[in-house]
């Protein structure tokens, strides 16, 4: 079996050949995820399971700033100093008709649930990335900061920033080079227009996604 770095560099590599010969973007990212699938697994679906719920722990921008008793509505002190993501009855209702189990652990709960909800298969023992971690060691200078989606109240429970990966592939986006992250963004953008720093799209974003590019948005919509 090849390595994942070997693997990752022959992607990039293919993928910036194929894009100048505008081969099908679809047929492309079949081709990635098929050389990937040992380590990386993508969600079926672009959906946002949750508008406004975001990690606890961190100050949010100025103007996502929310009101206390939202946030109590969301998160409940469940002992020991631990915390845990109460559903809203509309959304925990959705997803027990759908039979997908409501993940409420801290830090990262309703991001799983978003992922297994967009088609997501996560294999025993591999573990949930955030795509968008606010890292980035090759952002250009002067650009928007990086996204942190974890604590934006529209990316951090959006399944197509969201990927399930083996521990190596986790470990090499946190600790490695950049190769991997940027790899996996930009089959990302290729599968669901998503870019939120803008490093691949070429027209307007709206709520990270490429003009002509969608995602379902599930709750609050459910109770418009």
């Amino acid at each position: 079996m090849p390595k994942l770095q070997e693997v990752v560099e022959a992607l990039r590599v293919s993928i910036s050949e194929r894009l100048r010969q505008n081969e099908n973007k679809d047929t492309i990212v079949a081709s990635a995820q098929h050389d990937l699938s040992g380590w990386i697994a993508w969600p079926q679906r672009a959906l946002l399971l949750w508008e406004g719920c975001v990690r606890k722990g961190k100050r949010l921008p100025a103007e996502w700033v929310m009101p206390a008793e939202w946030v109590n509505e969301w998160i409940t002190h469940s002992g020991r100093n631990a915390y845990q993501y109460v559903y809203p009855p509309e959304l925990d209702s959705l997803l027990r008709h759908k039979q997908i189990p409501r993940d409420r652990h801290m830090n990262n709960g309703p991001p799983r649930t978003a992922f297994l909800l967009a088609g997501g298969k996560c294999p025993k023992g591999w573990r949930h990335h955030h795509l968008y971690d606010g890292n980035d060691e090759c952002h250009p200078k002067n650009a928007v900061k990086p996204l942190h989606a974890a604590y934006h109240p529209l990316h951090f429970t959006q399944s197509a920033g969201i990927v399930a990966t083996t521990k190596e592939a986790h470990d090499i986006c946190h600790n490695t080079d950049d190769s991997l992250r940027s790899l996996l963004r930009q089959v990302t953008w290729l599968k669901f227009g998503y870019d939120p720093d803008k490093r691949f799209a070429m027209q307007p974003i709206h709520d990270g996604f490429e003009e002509g590019y969608s995602f379902e948005n599930v709750y609050p919509k459910l109770r418009q």
